[in-house]
C-alpha cells in the first residue's frame, strides 16, 4: 500500500501513512489491513471530518 514512484509529487493520503508506519514496525500484513479498515470505519462514522478538527 505504498506510494508508487511516479507519484512523489503528492503527499501519502492518511491510510498510505498509516500502512507505511505498520510495515515500518514489520507487523503481519493481515494486522496492517484490520488496522486500515478500523480507521476507514472511524473515518465513515465521523462523516469524513478531517481529523485535526476531531476532539
Amino acid at each position: 500500500m505504498m506510494p508508487s514512484a511516479g507519484n512523489s509529487s503528492r503527499p501519502p493520503k492518511l491510510l498510505e501513512q498509516v500502512a507505511g508506519r505498520i510495515q515500518m514496525m514489520h507487523y503481519s500484513i493481515r494486522t496492517e489491513k484490520a488496522y486500515v479498515a478500523w480507521i476507514k470505519c472511524l473515518i465513515l462514522f465521523h462523516n469524513k471530518t478531517l481529523h485535526q478538527t476531531l476532539k
